[in-house]
């Protein structure tokens, strides 16, 4: 059976940080920290050109110093020195990327170009990229925690997906206190290359997940949203409830093409509750209205 084409993002034998550090107020410090308290079990290297050790890791100066090709790049370092990076990447034949940094499209005009150059690049190279400017994954069961992040997740069988890193972390702050766990929490970011129709496509078959919630603020490629196959045919133990809320929706493939998805943020905890009451035997735990407001009440931006 071929792996699916996200596999080496949702489920790497082994990681390259660019960017880590032993700051501890720093995203790479952070970053690192967490992959390597998380549980883990694959190939963690720290890349730092002005360290010998990260964190009590040996820390390497580039990609080229390490012999293995690794399944999954992280960046944490700043926007202008994305490109020689990925060029990096590309020479050495890494397929997925994952892009933690700010500073491009949302910057303005000058960042869009250097947007522009990134998503070039991976094209030239064939590379697959997560974000930019995300919070970025989460997969308990794999003891993988790629977030610049306090929070982490408990195993369970929910899915979010979400282009709110602040309501990524509302979330997690939230589920921790009611005991509700998850197959992976997903920060996109603004979705230069990987967007929510890729995310889906892997998570609709992925055997840790029985039902999917997604936040969404707007699509770059509807299309591709309506080409999923979601397995409503598939036998009962295999199906996904995929559950959307939407808002300040806004879908970026011409004015003529209906978004996939149309909601209100008012949707989004009903959309909630319904994701949990399908994943877990705790039905009664959804949002009980004794915890007051619910996390992420606003845009959170």
């Amino acid at each position: 059976m071929n792996k699916h084409y996200l596999a080496s993002l949702f489920t790497p034998e082994s990681i390259a940080l660019y960017g880590a550090s032993d700051r501890e107020d720093s995203v790479g410090g952070i970053v690192f920290k967490n992959l390597i308290t998380s549980g883990f079990k694959g190939r963690i290297y720290a890349i730092n050109p002005k360290r010998d050790v990260v964190q009590g890791e040996k820390a390497f100066s580039s990609l080229d110093e390490i012999e293995e090709l690794v399944d999954l790049v992280v960046v944490a370092t700043p926007a202008s020195s994305i490109p020689a990076i990925v060029e990096a990447c590309g020479e050495r034949g890494v397929k997925m990327m994952l892009i933690l940094s700010a500073g491009f499209r949302e910057t303005g005009a000058e960042g869009r170009k250097l947007e522009d150059r990134v998503t070039q690049l991976i094209k030239r190279y064939d590379i697959r990229l997560m974000g930019p400017n995300c919070l970025g994954l989460i997969r308990p069961d794999k003891g993988l925690n790629i977030t610049f992040g306090n929070n982490n997740a408990r195993p369970g069988n929910l899915a979010f997906v979400s282009q709110s890193g602040a309501i990524c972390t509302a979330i997690l702050d939230w589920a921790e206190a009611n005991d509700i766990g998850f197959s992976a929490v997903v920060s996109t970011g603004i979705a230069a290359d990987l967007d929510f129709g890729d995310y889906l496509d892997y998570l609709v078959s992925d055997p840790h997940t029985k039902a999917i919630l997604l936040y969404i603020e707007g699509i770059n490629n509807s299309r591709r949203c309506r080409g999923i196959d979601v397995p409503h045919g598939r036998p009962r133990g295999q199906r996904r409830d995929v559950l959307c809320g939407a808002v300040a929706f806004r879908c970026a493939t011409g004015r003529n093409d209906r978004p996939a998805f149309r909601g209100s943020q008012g949707a989004f905890f009903p959309a909630l509750s319904r994701g949990i009451r399908a994943s877990c035997d705790h039905h009664q735990r959804w949002w009980p209205r004794r915890h007051g407001r619910r996390p992420g009440n606003g845009p959170g931006h």
